[in-house]
């Protein structure tokens, strides 16, 4: 995958599972976390250089 076909997979995944989105609800709060935590684990990696 690209840079900016991750990218676009983790705004994907945010928008779809943020409760601002989803008319507050919280069920996927974890999930969300998780996404979140791989993001960050992807974007500091010395592979993924702007």
């Amino acid at each position: 995958m690209t840079k900016d076909e991750i990218r676009k997979l983790y705004k994907i995944l945010i928008k779809d599972l943020h409760p601002d989105t989803n008319d507050g609800k919280r069920d996927d709060e974890e999930r969300m976390t998780e996404v979140v935590w791989a993001w960050d684990q992807i974007r500091n990696s010395k592979r993924f250089d702007d």
